[in-house]
């Protein structure tokens, strides 16, 4: 996970950008536990990924049963949950969109807040928009961004519960108090993240890169190459089991769901071959380029893949989306440095 404040940090001059030196947090995907907090005893820890919506657990601090989906997310980082917020302005902030300026001009005029966060968090909404939200093939753009010193961060730190505050935040509500925004534990991107929500206006200076980076196009392994030649022989002996009967006239979908004649017990069986096919090639590829990213990222970046596919999984074009974009997660310092030596960029109310 994320490293806090106490951890290495890369550290790259920004005097054209804020006059002052900013740091980039320390960038870790791996990991396959949240750190949470007993929903009644309020005692932390730390819980593997896969038990947090299994059976129930006990908790360590008092005892008792907690039930599945009840543990509440707690920071990475709890010195960065603490009244304190004098470290915001001192680090970059990252956010991804489909606009190549960013904010956007109407930003300011929406009454909307933006959101900031953790270079993690930033690539998995990326990932998370190309599969539920219809933008698989729209381009996408990392943004980087410094707040000045005088920013104005609410002490309070918000909750997220559903995702209320990941989503859309009236401006109004961002702004409570007379702040420039607000700070929250991130649930949904990034989990146990520190998170902003913001005013637009505060944004003085951006410094923005396309995603992916070709140049960072991974070395085709010969692992995955074979993964590849598997998956094509596997689909081709799976489709040649049907008739050209079956192809011409195939059954409803509910007799191939139920088995009931013999043409919908041939298309069930391909089907569940491709499907077969199609998961161990993706486990390949998860091992070969993703070797220490944690599950969530994983199938945030699958997901994503799946949607930027043709209709039938060509295996060749999944093998070359993961040597593209799987560099996004594990060629980081290169990422970050490639968007800290970006041109600074004025939003347009500036």
């Amino acid at each position: 996970m994320t490293g806090g404040l106490d951890k290495p940090m890369i550290a790259y001059g920004d005097a054209d950008m804020t006059g002052r030196r900013t740091r980039d947090r320390t960038v870790d995907f791996g990991g396959d536990a949240t750190w949470v907090r007993c929903p009644m005893c309020r005692h932390r820890c730390l819980v593997p990924h896969t038990e947090l919506y299994g059976d129930e657990r006990l908790c360590p601090g008092c005892g008792l049963l907690v039930e599945p989906g009840t543990w509440e997310t707690d920071a990475i980082d709890p010195d960065q949950t603490s009244q304190s917020v004098d470290w915001i302005s001192g680090v970059a902030w990252f956010h991804t969109s489909t606009h190549s300026a960013w904010p956007p001009p109407e930003a300011a005029a929406r009454d909307r807040a933006i959101h900031l966060g953790t270079y993690e968090a930033a690539v998995d909404s990326m990932f998370y928009r190309m599969s539920a939200m219809d933008e698989a093939h729209s381009p996408f753009y990392l943004h980087r961004a410094v707040l000045p010193k005088s920013v104005s961060i609410n002490p309070h730190l918000g909750e997220d519960r559903g995702q209320m505050f990941t989503g859309i935040v009236d401006l109004q509500v961002a702004t409570e108090g007379g702040h420039d925004g607000y700070r929250y534990v991130n649930r949904k991107e990034h989990r146990g993240s520190v998170s902003l929500a913001m005013d637009p206006i505060v944004v003085t200076a951006v410094q923005t890169i396309a995603l992916p980076r070709t140049e960072l196009l991974l070395h085709a392994e010969t692992r995955a190459e074979a993964a590849v030649a598997i998956h094509e022989t596997e689909c081709a002996a799976a489709e040649a089991t049907l008739t050209i009967s079956d192809r011409r006239t195939p059954p409803p979908q509910l007799d191939i769901v139920f088995g009931r004649t013999a043409a919908a017990r041939r298309l069930g069986d391909r089907d569940r071959r491709l499907w077969t096919a199609r998961d161990a090639l993706y486990d390949v590829l998860d091992e070969v380029y993703l070797a220490n990213v944690s599950t969530p990222h994983r199938d945030l970046f699958r997901d994503a893949v799946q949607a930027m596919m043709p209709p039938r999984i060509t295996a060749s074009k999944a093998h070359h989306l993961y040597r593209l974009h799987a560099p996004t997660f594990t060629l980081t310092d290169n990422v970050i440095a490639l968007a800290a030596a970006a041109p600074v960029q004025r939003p347009t109310w500036q």
